[in-house]
């Protein structure tokens, strides 16, 4: 029985100094392709996220510029309402038909 478990372990032992550089280079290989693989993905996302960040950076500054654009609008008209409310009138005091 000794004698079976020793060439047993005498024959694991030269599988496996045979299997260890083969598995050695494919566990390389494999970590390899992973890793592009990884950051071929990372590129993509980042690429579409980017993309959404522009379109909506886009979007909103036409809101802003419309926002924008109504706001100075209704500046000038305030402005116009505030000069017309404080500045004198400019045509003669009605008739007063004898009013004191």
């Amino acid at each position: 029985m000794q004698l079976i478990d020793s060439i047993a372990d005498w024959f694991i032992d030269r599988l496996l100094a045979k299997a260890r550089p083969v598995i050695r280079q494919e566990l390389g290989t494999a970590t390899a392709n992973i890793a592009t693989d990884v950051q071929s993905e990372l590129a993509r996302t980042a690429k579409s996220l980017s993309d959404q960040w522009s379109s909506q950076a886009e979007a909103l500054a036409e809101k802003a510029d419309a926002i924008e654009s109504k706001l100075g609008g209704a500046a000038e008209k305030i402005d116009a309402i505030a000069k017309a409310v404080t500045s004198p009138p400019s045509a003669p005091a009605p008739f007063n038909w004898g009013k004191p």
